[in-house]
Protein backbone atom coordinates (compact mmCIF):
# COMPACT_ATOMS: atom_id res chain seq x y z
CA UNK A 1 0.00 0.00 0.00
CA UNK A 2 1.22 3.60 -0.62
CA UNK A 3 0.40 6.51 1.16
CA UNK A 4 0.04 10.22 -0.20
CA UNK A 5 3.05 12.57 0.50
CA UNK A 6 5.74 9.45 1.26
CA UNK A 7 9.46 9.89 1.77
CA UNK A 8 11.99 8.35 -0.78
CA UNK A 9 14.57 9.07 1.06
CA UNK A 10 14.59 7.59 4.86
CA UNK A 11 15.86 3.92 3.68
CA UNK A 12 17.86 2.18 6.96
CA UNK A 13 18.10 -0.67 4.95
CA UNK A 14 18.57 -1.29 0.92
CA UNK A 15 17.87 -4.85 1.58
CA UNK A 16 16.23 -7.21 4.16
CA UNK A 17 15.27 -10.55 3.74
CA UNK A 18 15.60 -10.82 -0.19
CA UNK A 19 13.61 -7.49 -0.22
CA UNK A 20 15.02 -4.52 -2.35
CA UNK A 21 13.34 -1.47 -0.40
CA UNK A 22 12.79 1.50 -2.72
CA UNK A 23 11.04 3.99 -0.68
CA UNK A 24 9.25 5.08 3.06
CA UNK A 25 5.66 4.44 2.77
CA UNK A 26 4.61 5.73 6.15
CA UNK A 27 5.89 5.07 9.74
CA UNK A 28 3.70 4.77 13.08
CA UNK A 29 4.02 3.42 16.91
CA UNK A 30 4.90 -0.13 15.87
CA UNK A 31 7.21 0.51 12.88
CA UNK A 32 7.63 1.66 9.02
CA UNK A 33 5.77 0.47 5.86
CA UNK A 34 7.78 0.38 3.28
CA UNK A 35 7.72 0.08 -0.84
CA UNK A 36 9.42 -2.84 -1.66
CA UNK A 37 9.99 -5.34 -4.34
CA UNK A 38 11.15 -8.78 -4.05
CA UNK A 39 12.78 -10.24 -7.65
CA UNK A 40 12.53 -14.01 -7.29
CA UNK A 41 9.13 -14.88 -5.25
CA UNK A 42 6.87 -11.93 -3.83
CA UNK A 43 6.73 -9.25 -6.25
CA UNK A 44 5.77 -5.56 -5.78
CA UNK A 45 4.99 -5.32 -1.60
CA UNK A 46 4.13 -3.09 1.28
CA UNK A 47 6.94 -3.96 3.63
CA UNK A 48 6.23 -3.19 7.29
CA UNK A 49 9.18 -3.56 9.40
CA UNK A 50 8.73 -3.63 13.75
CA UNK A 51 10.86 -1.11 15.44
CA UNK A 52 14.25 -2.58 16.53
CA UNK A 53 13.64 -1.34 20.07
CA UNK A 54 10.34 -3.50 20.11
CA UNK A 55 12.21 -6.75 19.25
CA UNK A 56 12.68 -7.60 23.00
CA UNK A 57 9.16 -6.57 24.11
CA UNK A 58 7.31 -10.06 23.95
CA UNK A 59 3.63 -7.58 23.79
CA UNK A 60 5.00 -5.74 20.85
CA UNK A 61 6.51 -8.69 19.11
CA UNK A 62 2.96 -11.17 19.92
CA UNK A 63 0.66 -7.91 18.36
CA UNK A 64 3.15 -7.86 15.07
CA UNK A 65 2.68 -11.49 14.95
CA UNK A 66 -1.05 -11.93 15.61
CA UNK A 67 -1.72 -9.16 12.69
CA UNK A 68 0.46 -11.15 10.31
CA UNK A 69 -1.57 -14.20 11.57
CA UNK A 70 -4.97 -12.18 11.16
CA UNK A 71 -4.31 -11.17 7.95
CA UNK A 72 -2.86 -14.36 6.33
CA UNK A 73 -6.31 -15.66 7.88
CA UNK A 74 -8.20 -13.56 5.59
CA UNK A 75 -8.12 -13.72 1.63
CA UNK A 76 -11.06 -10.89 0.41
CA UNK A 77 -11.02 -8.18 -2.11
CA UNK A 78 -11.56 -5.90 1.03
CA UNK A 79 -8.91 -6.92 2.69
CA UNK A 80 -5.08 -6.04 2.78
CA UNK A 81 -3.87 -8.67 0.98
CA UNK A 82 -1.16 -10.44 3.03
CA UNK A 83 2.27 -12.03 1.49
CA UNK A 84 4.50 -12.99 3.59
CA UNK A 85 5.99 -12.61 6.71
CA UNK A 86 8.79 -13.78 8.98
CA UNK A 87 12.14 -12.56 11.10
CA UNK A 88 14.91 -11.49 10.02
CA UNK A 89 17.80 -12.86 12.19
CA UNK A 90 21.23 -10.73 12.39
CA UNK A 91 23.48 -12.16 14.70
CA UNK A 92 23.71 -10.48 17.87
CA UNK A 93 21.93 -7.01 16.64
CA UNK A 94 18.35 -7.04 17.37
CA UNK A 95 15.64 -9.36 14.79
CA UNK A 96 13.50 -7.58 12.75
CA UNK A 97 10.20 -8.57 12.22
CA UNK A 98 8.34 -8.03 8.92
CA UNK A 99 5.17 -8.72 7.13
CA UNK A 100 4.74 -8.00 3.45
CA UNK A 101 1.70 -6.65 1.87
CA UNK A 102 0.65 -7.09 -1.60
CA UNK A 103 1.76 -3.06 -2.74
CA UNK A 104 -1.27 -0.76 -3.79
CA UNK A 105 -1.67 3.00 -4.77
CA UNK A 106 -3.15 4.69 -3.14
CA UNK A 107 -3.90 6.52 0.44
CA UNK A 108 -5.70 6.33 3.79
CA UNK A 109 -9.34 7.79 3.98
CA UNK A 110 -8.41 9.54 6.21
CA UNK A 111 -5.90 11.72 4.09
CA UNK A 112 -8.34 11.28 1.52
CA UNK A 113 -11.06 13.64 3.51
CA UNK A 114 -8.32 16.06 4.81
CA UNK A 115 -7.42 16.82 1.25
CA UNK A 116 -10.93 16.85 -0.51
CA UNK A 117 -13.12 17.55 2.74
CA UNK A 118 -16.16 16.25 3.25
CA UNK A 119 -17.69 13.40 0.84
CA UNK A 120 -20.73 13.12 -1.51
CA UNK A 121 -23.35 10.69 0.04
CA UNK A 122 -22.88 8.47 -2.76
CA UNK A 123 -19.53 8.08 -1.95
CA UNK A 124 -19.54 7.81 1.56
CA UNK A 125 -22.08 5.20 1.40
CA UNK A 126 -20.13 3.22 -1.04
CA UNK A 127 -16.64 3.60 0.61
CA UNK A 128 -18.23 2.87 4.29
CA UNK A 129 -20.07 -0.15 2.98
CA UNK A 130 -16.84 -1.45 0.86
CA UNK A 131 -15.20 -1.27 4.46
CA UNK A 132 -18.20 -2.78 6.50
CA UNK A 133 -17.78 -5.88 3.35
CA UNK A 134 -13.92 -6.34 5.06
CA UNK A 135 -15.12 -6.33 7.96
CA UNK A 136 -17.67 -8.99 7.51
CA UNK A 137 -15.21 -10.88 6.21
CA UNK A 138 -12.88 -10.96 9.22
CA UNK A 139 -16.03 -11.58 11.43
CA UNK A 140 -16.59 -14.38 9.28
CA UNK A 141 -13.04 -15.57 10.34
CA UNK A 142 -14.19 -14.66 14.38
CA UNK A 143 -11.33 -12.03 13.99
CA UNK A 144 -12.68 -8.74 15.54
CA UNK A 145 -10.42 -5.69 14.27
CA UNK A 146 -10.91 -3.21 17.30
CA UNK A 147 -9.15 -0.44 15.41
CA UNK A 148 -11.77 0.67 12.68
CA UNK A 149 -10.87 4.68 12.22
CA UNK A 150 -10.20 6.66 8.60
CA UNK A 151 -6.29 5.95 8.89
CA UNK A 152 -6.99 2.15 8.84
CA UNK A 153 -9.17 2.39 5.66
CA UNK A 154 -7.04 2.25 2.35
CA UNK A 155 -8.46 3.80 -1.04
CA UNK A 156 -7.10 1.84 -4.27
CA UNK A 157 -6.77 4.44 -6.79
CA UNK A 158 -5.61 3.95 -10.49
CA UNK A 159 -2.78 6.45 -12.20
CA UNK A 160 -6.25 8.94 -13.21
CA UNK A 161 -7.18 9.16 -9.78
CA UNK A 162 -10.13 6.33 -10.07
CA UNK A 163 -10.71 4.82 -6.83
CA UNK A 164 -10.95 1.13 -7.54
CA UNK A 165 -11.35 -0.30 -4.23
CA UNK A 166 -11.08 -0.31 -0.56
CA UNK A 167 -9.09 -2.15 2.07
CA UNK A 168 -9.12 -2.61 6.20
CA UNK A 169 -5.78 -2.71 6.77
CA UNK A 170 -3.87 -2.62 9.97
CA UNK A 171 -5.14 -5.53 12.35
CA UNK A 172 -2.42 -5.29 14.66
CA UNK A 173 -4.35 -4.95 17.95
CA UNK A 174 -7.30 -7.41 16.44
CA UNK A 175 -8.39 -10.00 18.02
CA UNK A 176 -9.79 -13.60 17.43
CA UNK A 177 -12.65 -14.85 19.32
CA UNK A 178 -12.42 -16.84 22.39
CA UNK A 179 -8.50 -16.08 22.36
CA UNK A 180 -6.84 -14.83 25.91
CA UNK A 181 -6.90 -11.12 25.08
CA UNK A 182 -3.69 -9.43 24.47
CA UNK A 183 -2.73 -7.05 26.99
CA UNK A 184 -4.95 -3.54 26.11
CA UNK A 185 -2.32 -1.57 27.80
CA UNK A 186 1.35 -1.16 26.54
CA UNK A 187 3.94 -0.81 29.17
CA UNK A 188 4.39 2.65 29.12
CA UNK A 189 0.61 2.45 30.11
CA UNK A 190 -0.79 4.00 26.78
CA UNK A 191 -4.10 2.76 25.37
CA UNK A 192 -3.86 0.93 22.49
CA UNK A 193 -6.72 2.15 20.34
CA UNK A 194 -7.88 5.15 18.99
CA UNK A 195 -10.09 7.41 21.40
CA UNK A 196 -12.19 9.04 18.52
CA UNK A 197 -13.28 5.82 17.36
CA UNK A 198 -13.34 3.38 19.88
CA UNK A 199 -16.53 2.01 21.27
CA UNK A 200 -17.80 2.61 24.50
CA UNK A 201 -17.46 -0.70 26.14
CA UNK A 202 -13.49 -0.61 24.74
CA UNK A 203 -13.34 2.53 26.83
CA UNK A 204 -14.59 1.24 29.67
CA UNK A 205 -11.94 -1.66 29.44
CA UNK A 206 -14.40 -4.30 28.82
CA UNK A 207 -12.79 -8.03 28.61
CA UNK A 208 -16.09 -9.54 26.65
CA UNK A 209 -15.92 -7.32 23.64
CA UNK A 210 -17.84 -8.65 20.81
CA UNK A 211 -18.76 -7.77 16.88
CA UNK A 212 -20.90 -4.82 17.92
CA UNK A 213 -17.77 -2.89 18.76
CA UNK A 214 -16.32 -2.83 15.07
CA UNK A 215 -20.22 -1.60 14.39
CA UNK A 216 -19.97 1.61 16.14
CA UNK A 217 -16.46 2.43 15.26
CA UNK A 218 -17.67 2.03 11.43
CA UNK A 219 -20.42 4.14 12.08
CA UNK A 220 -18.21 6.79 13.52
CA UNK A 221 -16.21 6.41 10.40
CA UNK A 222 -19.28 7.31 8.56
CA UNK A 223 -19.78 10.48 9.86
CA UNK A 224 -16.69 11.16 9.38
CA UNK A 225 -16.72 11.06 5.94
CA UNK A 226 -19.82 13.09 5.58
CA UNK A 227 -18.61 15.57 8.28
CA UNK A 228 -14.52 15.66 8.03
CA UNK A 229 -14.66 15.69 11.37
CA UNK A 230 -14.28 13.46 14.14
CA UNK A 231 -18.12 12.93 16.11
CA UNK A 232 -16.22 13.04 19.39
CA UNK A 233 -12.92 14.73 19.64
CA UNK A 234 -11.75 14.19 23.31
CA UNK A 235 -8.18 14.13 24.74
CA UNK A 236 -9.15 11.64 27.23
CA UNK A 237 -10.98 8.35 27.70
CA UNK A 238 -13.06 9.76 29.93
CA UNK A 239 -14.07 12.62 28.16
CA UNK A 240 -14.85 10.91 25.22
CA UNK A 241 -17.11 8.48 27.06
CA UNK A 242 -18.69 11.48 28.72
CA UNK A 243 -19.45 12.79 25.27
CA UNK A 244 -20.82 9.11 24.02
CA UNK A 245 -23.40 8.84 26.17
CA UNK A 246 -25.25 11.71 24.62
CA UNK A 247 -25.27 10.13 21.81
CA UNK A 248 -23.66 11.12 17.67
CA UNK A 249 -24.08 14.68 16.75
CA UNK A 250 -26.47 15.29 14.32
CA UNK A 251 -25.63 16.16 10.82
CA UNK A 252 -27.59 19.42 9.40
CA UNK A 253 -29.09 18.18 6.06
CA UNK A 254 -28.58 15.03 6.02
CA UNK A 255 -32.04 12.60 5.03
CA UNK A 256 -33.53 10.72 8.16
CA UNK A 257 -33.09 7.33 6.78
CA UNK A 258 -29.15 7.54 6.30
CA UNK A 259 -29.16 9.31 9.98
CA UNK A 260 -31.33 6.61 11.63
CA UNK A 261 -28.51 4.58 10.49
CA UNK A 262 -25.64 6.16 11.82
CA UNK A 263 -27.24 6.79 15.15
CA UNK A 264 -28.04 2.99 15.46
CA UNK A 265 -24.67 1.72 14.46
CA UNK A 266 -23.63 3.69 17.36
CA UNK A 267 -26.11 3.52 19.71
CA UNK A 268 -24.38 3.68 23.65
CA UNK A 269 -25.79 0.11 24.31
CA UNK A 270 -24.56 -2.39 22.39
CA UNK A 271 -27.88 -4.47 22.54
CA UNK A 272 -29.40 -1.59 20.75
CA UNK A 273 -26.85 -1.44 17.57
CA UNK A 274 -27.41 -3.87 14.51
CA UNK A 275 -26.70 -7.51 15.64
CA UNK A 276 -23.78 -8.14 12.96
CA UNK A 277 -22.13 -6.08 10.25
CA UNK A 278 -24.15 -7.53 7.93
CA UNK A 279 -27.48 -5.73 9.40
CA UNK A 280 -25.66 -2.72 8.60
CA UNK A 281 -24.91 -3.55 5.45
CA UNK A 282 -28.91 -4.08 4.36
CA UNK A 283 -29.80 -1.07 5.89
CA UNK A 284 -27.34 0.86 3.89
CA UNK A 285 -28.79 -0.92 0.51
CA UNK A 286 -32.83 0.33 2.17
CA UNK A 287 -31.66 3.51 2.58
CA UNK A 288 -30.04 3.98 -1.00
CA UNK A 289 -30.63 0.74 -3.28
CA UNK A 290 -29.62 2.51 -6.48
CA UNK A 291 -26.55 2.47 -5.70
CA UNK A 292 -26.70 -1.83 -4.89
CA UNK A 293 -28.46 -2.83 -7.96
CA UNK A 294 -27.53 -4.59 -10.77
CA UNK A 295 -28.46 -3.43 -14.53
CA UNK A 296 -30.95 -5.62 -15.83
CA UNK A 297 -30.23 -7.58 -18.41
CA UNK A 298 -31.14 -7.38 -22.22
CA UNK A 299 -33.59 -9.80 -23.04
CA UNK A 300 -32.08 -12.79 -24.44
CA UNK A 301 -28.84 -12.15 -22.67
CA UNK A 302 -27.28 -13.77 -20.09
CA UNK A 303 -27.22 -11.51 -16.51
CA UNK A 304 -24.44 -9.43 -15.60
CA UNK A 305 -23.20 -9.19 -12.41
CA UNK A 306 -22.81 -5.68 -10.99
CA UNK A 307 -19.64 -4.10 -10.67
CA UNK A 308 -17.92 -2.21 -8.40
CA UNK A 309 -18.61 1.79 -8.69
CA UNK A 310 -15.26 3.85 -9.83
CA UNK A 311 -14.70 7.46 -8.12
CA UNK A 312 -12.39 10.06 -9.82
CA UNK A 313 -10.91 12.30 -7.16
CA UNK A 314 -12.54 14.21 -5.31
CA UNK A 315 -15.32 13.36 -7.01
CA UNK A 316 -17.66 10.12 -7.54
CA UNK A 317 -19.46 8.61 -10.41
CA UNK A 318 -22.13 6.23 -8.79
CA UNK A 319 -21.96 3.03 -10.04
CA UNK A 320 -24.48 -0.14 -9.65
CA UNK A 321 -22.70 -2.48 -6.91
CA UNK A 322 -23.56 -5.38 -5.16
CA UNK A 323 -21.90 -6.67 -1.65
CA UNK A 324 -20.00 -9.53 -1.81
CA UNK A 325 -21.80 -12.56 -0.41
CA UNK A 326 -25.31 -10.59 0.53
CA UNK A 327 -28.36 -10.53 -1.18
CA UNK A 328 -28.44 -7.18 -3.56
CA UNK A 329 -31.54 -4.66 -3.41
CA UNK A 330 -34.48 -5.69 -5.42
CA UNK A 331 -36.33 -2.16 -5.65
CA UNK A 332 -35.40 1.77 -6.11
CA UNK A 333 -36.96 4.63 -4.09
CA UNK A 334 -36.15 7.95 -4.27
CA UNK A 335 -35.86 8.95 -1.00
CA UNK A 336 -36.82 6.34 1.58
CA UNK A 337 -37.34 7.09 5.00
CA UNK A 338 -36.01 4.53 6.81
CA UNK A 339 -37.27 3.71 10.30
CA UNK A 340 -36.65 1.69 13.22
CA UNK A 341 -39.06 -1.22 11.84
CA UNK A 342 -36.62 -1.56 9.32
CA UNK A 343 -33.65 -1.59 11.19
CA UNK A 344 -34.96 -4.22 13.36
CA UNK A 345 -36.32 -6.50 10.78
CA UNK A 346 -32.87 -6.73 9.04
CA UNK A 347 -31.83 -9.79 11.17
CA UNK A 348 -35.12 -11.41 9.92
CA UNK A 349 -34.24 -10.36 6.78
CA UNK A 350 -31.09 -12.29 6.79
CA UNK A 351 -32.33 -15.58 8.25
CA UNK A 352 -35.35 -15.74 5.49
CA UNK A 353 -33.19 -15.14 2.89
CA UNK A 354 -30.69 -17.93 4.02
CA UNK A 355 -34.35 -20.27 5.12
CA UNK A 356 -35.68 -19.59 1.09
CA UNK A 357 -32.30 -20.29 -0.53
CA UNK A 358 -31.90 -23.66 0.91
CA UNK A 359 -35.08 -24.53 0.59
CA UNK A 360 -34.53 -24.10 -3.16
CA UNK A 361 -31.39 -25.96 -3.15
CA UNK A 362 -33.60 -28.51 -1.48
CA UNK A 363 -36.38 -28.56 -3.71
CA UNK A 364 -33.60 -28.11 -7.35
Amino acid sequence: MAEANADNTSLPYKKLAGFHLKRLLGEGGMGAVYEAVHPTSHGHVALKIMREELASNPGSVERFEAEARNLAALKHPCVAEYVTHNVHRRGKRKPLYYLAMRFLQGCTLEQYVEKYGPRPVEEAIWIIAQACRGIHAAHEAEILHRDIKPANIFLVHEGDGRITGVRVIDFGIAKVRDEDDIDRLTRTGLWLGTLAYASPEQLASAKDLDYRSDIYSLGLVLSFLLTGKHAFDGKSAAVVYGMQTNGIPEIPSLDTGLMNIIRKATTFKREDRYEDVAGLIIALELCRPDLFMAPPASEGSEPTPAVAPTAVMPHMMPAPAVLYGLPPATKASDNPDVTDEHYDSVPRVVKWFAKILLLAIFLG
